[in-house]
């Protein structure tokens, strides 16, 4: 082996071990930085929207240190152990399952983006689901499309609320009591809805948290930036800005988010599903916070990336379903064949105990 064989080698493993490294720590970094305050921490607030391509970065290094130096690749490994909660919150595997005869199906679904010459095929879609509790968001002037005889003959409990927002929850049980839960907001909302389930109150809290409130020409932006065409410093000025903009949006949305579970856990019920458009995906810190209390239907019962948002470049799990320990969740999934919207539904079966 010759003196120049070795000095490459170990030059290559050198910036391997560095590389890898830095790719592990900025990983957990974003895993874990989930878990602070927007409000307080905004600029780490955003590290978690990085995760996934992080992860593939791992993988990568994983691979690439398995060929350069074996025992490099404890270094992305120990990394993707200590985010493996992340990881299966992006990526869930389960086993299939069989739905409990008594469980019951909820759908919940963002209809903001549907177009007013889709009312019938929107009638259509909710009717030949039939789920028993449909939590709607953005409903506006579409909520006429939800409370009419059609959708009653199949529904008989609908109650619609106008806030900042406005939202639905469509039910065959009776819907015994509603309340909005307060907060700072140009147009956003949540609502607690409480259901009667065979003599069994359930809280059901539908939420559409903050928004990034990203314009047409901000996407555009967006889109140039992970393009080809752009220059190394323009690209960097216009990041700036996408980041500083992700940051209000957080801030805002920690509010909405920390106002809901101190909500929720002074309402406390033994059956409390809380769903809707958080905006968010499962790294971020509306799922850190829920799921204190709280399971993920899709985490413990779905499969794959499961994504309810697919647009403009952008692909997010950000809608969700979670229940209380004494509701046990099966086959939770995102139902893509419905693009009545900007977002798909999802759906989740879910046994009271």
């Amino acid at each position: 082996m010759s003196h120049h064989y070795r000095k490459s080698r170990k030059i290559i493993i050198v910036i391997t071990t560095i590389v890898s490294a830095l790719v592990a720590v900025l990983m957990i970094l974003s895993a874990y930085s989930g878990m602070l305050t927007p409000q307080n921490h905004p600029r780490l607030a955003v590290l978690p929207l990085t995760f996934p391509l992080l992860l593939v970065a791992d993988i990568l290094m994983l691979v690439v240190c398995f060929f350069v130096l074996k025992k490099l690749t404890i270094i992305p490994a120990a990394a993707m152990i200590l985010c493996i909660t992340d990881i299966r919150a992006l990526c869930p595997i389960n086993m299939p399952e069989n739905v409990p005869d008594d469980a019951i199906k909820v759908l919940s679904l963002n209809i903001g983006g549907a177009a007013a010459e889709q009312k019938q095929e929107f009638i259509d879609y909710i009717i030949q689901q039939q789920a028993d509790i449909i939590c709607l968001q953005e409903v506006y002037w579409k909520g006429k499309w939800v409370d009419n005889e059609q959708v009653r003959a199949h529904y008989p409990y609908i109650v619609t609320l106008s806030g900042k927002g406005k939202m639905s929850c469509v039910s065959r049980y009776p819907i015994i009591g509603t309340e909005q839960i307060n907060y700072k907001s140009e147009g956003n909302m949540s609502a607690a809805f409480y259901v009667n389930i065979n003599g069994d109150s359930v809280m059901v809290i539908n939420n559409h948290f903050e928004s990034y409130k990203f314009s047409k020409e901000e996407l555009n932006k967006y889109r140039e930036i992970t393009g080809k065409n752009m220059s190394i410093s323009k690209r960097e000025e216009e990041s700036k800005d996408v980041v500083r903009k992700l940051m209000v949006g957080k801030k805002a949305r920690g509010l909405q988010v920390d106002t809901v579970n101190e909500y929720m856990l002074a309402n406390w019920k033994r059956h409390t599903i809380l769903c809707g458009d958080f905006n968010e995906t499962a790294s971020e810190y509306a799922h850190f916070i829920f799921t204190k209390k709280l399971n993920d239907a899709f985490t413990r019962t779905g499969n794959g990336f499961g994504f309810t948002y697919s647009k403009n470049k952008l692909h997010f799990r950000i809608d969700h379903i979670l229940c209380s320990e004494d509701i046990e969740p099966s086959k939770c999934f995102v139902d893509n064949s419905c693009d009545l919207s900007d977002h798909f539904p999802i759906i989740s079966y879910l046994k009271l105990k």
